[in-house]
Parts: C-alpha cells; structure tokens; sequence
C-alpha cells in the first residue's frame, strides 16, 4: 500500500461489548405537584470551574434540588479583575407536595453558603 500518512487499524469484539454493557435503566416518577425554577448569579475567582461549582453544589442534601446547571458566565464591566459571573438555574420540586416559599428560600440560602464556603463565591 503507498499511503504517504500514518495509518491505523483496530478490531473491536462487539459480541463482548454488548455481553459486558451494563443495561441498567433507570425510571423516575412524575411529579404531581409543580416545579419551581429559581435562578442565582455569584462572583467567583477565576481559578474556579464549572466543575468545582457543580461539585460544591451536589454536597447540598436539601431533597428538593431536582437538576440544575449554569447558563451564563460573564466578565466584564462591574466584576472585579481575576473574577467571573456565574448564572445557575435550579430546577426544585417535592414528590409529595407542593414546595413552600420557606422550603424554597431555605435551599437556596443553603446552596449560597455552601458555595460562599467552598469557593468563595459572593452572590452577585
């Protein structure tokens, strides 16, 4: 063969793949009762990650934080030099009711001291 570039070859056992995949699926209920959305901004150090915050976050053992994700980072004008903006939406729901204000406001506080902790974020 005259192949003027590297070239590689692989075999792959699909059998064995597909006897070894872990098919575990998983389901979760509906819930009943509505969902609230809240959404944080913090300020933290540029060292910080997306990563780290997602790992500070999950430490939080409230009962109610369904999912939650960042969706805007921003640097710039009112942010303080080796520093960045993160927005965090968090998805709250309770399977056996609906949420109260208090359990909502409660969460939150929790998670913002959590990442005022952990991280150092201030809540923007």
């Amino acid at each position: 063969f005259n192949i003027d570039v590297d070239c590689f070859i692989a075999e792959i056992n699909l059998t064995y793949l597909f006897e070894t995949a872990v098919h575990k699926i998983v389901f979760q209920n509906v819930p009943k009762f509505p969902s609230s959305e809240k959404d944080i901004a913090v300020i933290v150090n540029d060292s910080v990650t997306a990563e780290d915050i997602r790992g500070a976050i999950s430490k939080v053992k409230s009962g109610i934080i369904r999912d939650f994700h960042i969706f805007d980072i921003y640097r710039g004008d009112h942010i303080e030099k080796g520093a960045y903006s993160v927005a965090i939406r968090f998805s709250l729901n309770k399977m056996v009711s609906t949420l109260t204000d208090g359990e909502i406001d409660e969460t939150m506080k929790t998670i913002i001291d959590v990442l005022n902790k952990e991280l150092g974020a201030k809540l923007r």
